[in-house]
């Protein structure tokens, strides 16, 4: 069984360390197995996961402009079965979706047992990117605090009903962030990937940040974890996020199933006698 053998990015319970204080980058001597390696074990887990339908398993990338949560969806969907897993992305609400409470938009694409769904954002933009754009005419504390229940509580129904969340936040650096920005603004092949929000982000760092930290901390419990991955270097950041989902894969699945023996052997008879 691979293990990460590393745990210092779990958010520990009860931390007042603020974002900026963690590490956007991993230590000089820090080299995990190789991506290729940790994809072909990925392969097993989540096929084994997949045939034994135990449990769901929800993950959940969150962090600023440019700190990788595409990458590291692909990354981690590229050791898995495509029949096992989903894919997607929120952005803003559309008026639809905030006629309803905020959790409504994310459950018709909650994972099934045996199955994966990974978001690229989630119903955690309720609480950090609305809450920023809402600043202007701010909401009371009690708003918020409300949400943070709400969402512990569904994290908790989750939990009791066989599905399991992983919840990632990708911490990239200030500078790292600049560099990437300009490059959506220079490099061709990754202009669309630019909106004029990123900019406003940018200049508001702290302030997501500051969200950010709160609702981490009131959001990060035993049954629904908050890993904190340094995202400036993307290989590394994608690694250790495709170990952890592996972890995550080889902990739920149960065994293969092995069906009747009596039906398997009268088939079996039946091929071979013919």
């Amino acid at each position: 069984m691979l293990k990460l053998g590393h745990s210092s990015w779990a958010l520990q319970s009860g931390s007042d360390r603020s974002l900026e204080k963690y590490a956007s980058g991993f230590p000089d001597d820090f080299s995990p197995l190789k991506l290729p390696d940790v994809q072909g074990a990925l392969v097993a887990a989540q096929r084994r996961f997949w045939a034994s339908r135990k449990a769901a398993l929800l993950i959940i990338f969150q962090g600023l402009d440019t700190s990788g949560k595409d990458g590291c969806i692909r990354a981690v969907c590229a050791g898995m079965d495509p029949m096992g897993f989903q894919a997607v992305g929120f952005g803003v609400p559309s008026s639809l979706e905030r006629a309803h409470d905020f959790l409504w938009r994310v459950q018709p694409h909650l994972p099934s047992v045996g199955k994966v769904t990974l978001m690229n954002r989630s119903y955690y933009e309720a609480v950090l990117a609305e809450r920023c754009l809402t600043d202007d005419k701010p909401e009371p504390d009690s708003h918020w605090m409300a949400r943070y229940d709400s969402i512990r509580q569904f994290e908790k129904h989750l939990a009791l009903n066989g599905t399991a969340t992983l919840k990632f936040w990708l911490h990239i650096g200030r500078k790292k962030q600049r560099e990437r920005l300009k490059q959506r603004l220079t490099d061709p092949e990754r202009h669309w990937k630019f909106d004029p929000s990123d900019i406003h982000s940018w200049h508001e760092r702290a302030r997501h940040l500051g969200y950010a930290d709160e609702a981490l901390r009131q959001t990060h419990t035993d049954d629904a974890p908050w890993h904190i991955v340094p995202a400036d270097d993307k290989g590394l950041c994608r690694r250790v996020v495709c170990l952890r989902v592996l972890e995550a894969l080889q902990k739920l699945a149960g065994p293969y199933p092995s069906g009747d023996q009596a039906i398997r052997q009268q088939y079996l008879n039946e091929l071979e006698n013919k």
